[in-house]
């Protein structure tokens, strides 16, 4: 069973070519979404985010802290996950907000529970995996200035 991993926003977002000569995230249209899987979001445009694997197994989950992963399969992991957080950097000025969603194949329907706001670098940290059934509200850091 594969994990899946979804975003959604307001405004389209590109999309990114699967390329099996050169494996890496990609991000496609969700197109068979049924309801269930659309009233994970609030927002219109719903689109899957697969890894270097083909599919989300390839992003850190809970269940792969308790893996033996090879340092190549956890640099592969942790490429796809920076690769996440660009992809999601470069589009959050257009689109505002990306929600994100993860659940097991099969799973699109049963309830998510909420993680709060995170931003594009908390999904490049190391320590940052992807929960079952996880929800998560992306926006761009905000920059404070003094004085």
């Amino acid at each position: 069973m594969c994990l899946a991993v979804y975003i959604a926003a307001d405004s389209d977002l590109a999309t990114v070519a699967w390329q099996e000569a050169s494996p890496s995230v990609y991000v496609e249209e969700a197109k068979d979404f049924d309801r269930e899987l659309r009233n994970q979001f609030s927002k219109r445009h719903i689109y899957y985010v697969g890894s270097h694997e083909g599919c989300g197994c390839g992003f850190r989950r809970a269940t792969s802290a308790q893996r033996d992963d090879t340092d190549v399969e956890a640099r592969r992991m942790q490429a796809s996950h920076q690769e996440l957080a660009t992809y999601l950097h470069q589009h959050l000025d257009r689109a505002g907000t990306i929600e994100m969603f993860a659940c097991w194949e099969g799973d699109q329907g049963k309830p998510a529970s909420d993680r709060g706001v995170i931003d594009p670098s908390t999904i490049a940290s190391e320590s940052f995996y992807f929960e079952e059934l996880a929800r998560w509200t992306i926006k761009a850091r905000e920059i404070t200035r003094s004085g």
